[in-house]
C-alpha cells in the first residue's frame, strides 16, 4: 500500500488489488522506527498519526518458548527526539 500511494504521488497510474474483502483481522506491525515516519510524513499522514501514536521505550526480544534473550531501554528524551536529535 504504501509503495502505491508512493507511486501515485509520484505521478503514476496505480491500481492495487486487495487478497481479502475487509480488513485483515489479525494485527500486522505494533512498532516502526524512524524511517517509517519519515515516509509517513511524505505521504502526508504523519501529522493524523502522531496523536495516536505511543513510545515504546522498552523492548524485549524473545525465542520460541518465550525466554527473553536481549533486552533494549531507550532514555525518554532520545526517544522523543529521534536519533538526530530533532
Amino acid at each position: 500500500m504504501v509503495t502505491a500511494a508512493l507511486l501515485a504521488q509520484a505521478g503514476h497510474n496505480v491500481l492495487v488489488l486487495e487478497r481479502y474483502p475487509g480488513l485483515y483481522n489479525l494485527p500486522r506491525a505494533a512498532i516502526f522506527d524512524d524511517e517509517t515516519m519519515r515516509t509517513f510524513a511524505r505521504l502526508g499522514i504523519a501529522s493524523q498519526l502522531l496523536p495516536k501514536l505511543r513510545v515504546q521505550r522498552n523492548y524485549e526480544w524473545r525465542n520460541g518458548p518465550g525466554i527473553c534473550s536481549s533486552t533494549s531501554n531507550t532514555p525518554s528524551g532520545a526517544a522523543a527526539a529521534g536519533p538526530s536529535g530533532t
